[in-house]
């Protein structure tokens, strides 16, 4: 299905989800039953959003691994290290920024969902 309201493509752009926006666009015709691209979009934002609030799906571990990631070398500035003798870093340099990065993506693309509820009067 084709995205035709302006307003829907507008949030879309602006959420940079390609899950939200690739679930919209394969939704085939047969289950729309009259609603408008509007509708879709809240349908889809409400079933992405209980994957990342419930409890043993993949987006949630995903989500606390991330927010666990983010607190244990605060925000990114400290190399955890394992409790031995010498102590010995959890991450390397490089591994750190990676999963840094990822943590990042991760936790800004859950915001944007959240932000993108509140802006459609869903929460």
């Amino acid at each position: 299905m084709k995205i035709t309201d302006k307003e829907v493509l507008k949030q879309l752009n602006i959420v940079k989800c390609s899950e939200l926006r690739e679930n919209i666009e394969t939704t085939p015709d047969d289950e729309i039953d009259g609603r408008t691209d509007m509708q879709l979009l809240k349908d889809e934002l409400e079933y992405l959003l209980s994957l990342y609030e419930d409890d043993g799906t993949c987006h949630y571990e995903d989500l606390e691994q991330a927010k666990h990631f983010m607190k244990e070398t605060k925000r990114g500035k400290v190399i955890p290290f394992y409790n031995t003798f010498p102590p010995t870093p959890k991450y390397t340099p490089v591994r750190l920024s990676i999963m840094l990065e990822q943590a990042k993506n991760t936790i800004n693309e859950y915001n944007r969902l959240v932000s993108l509820a509140k802006r459609l009067n869903m929460r």
